[in-house]
């Protein structure tokens, strides 16, 4: 069984993670926050209790964007977003 640490901050700690270092896939915020669920390790457990935390994510300005496999900040998105257009029209 998972023990969560700090289970009221985990989309705050989320978005402060993003809002410095998005984008950033999905996997890797994971291997950050790992902490969180009393882990050392990300397994089908973890993961599946991240998701079930970051339901309606989108409310704390948290957005995935499955394309990419890329999880951002309200903060971040739309300049993340003008990068990736940007990468893609220089090649």
């Amino acid at each position: 069984q998972i023990i969560i640490k700090n289970n009221n901050d985990l989309k705050k700690t989320v978005r402060e993670i993003l809002e410095t270092e998005a984008p950033l896939s999905e996997e890797f915020l994971l291997q950050r926050i790992k902490s969180n669920f009393g882990k050392d390790k990300l397994n089908k457990s973890v993961r599946d209790v991240y998701d079930y935390l970051m339901k309606g994510c989108e409310n704390e300005g948290i957005y995935h964007i499955f394309t990419k496999n890329l999880i951002m900040s309200q903060k971040t998105i739309l300049p993340s977003l003008l990068k990736m257009r940007a990468k893609i029209l220089n090649h």
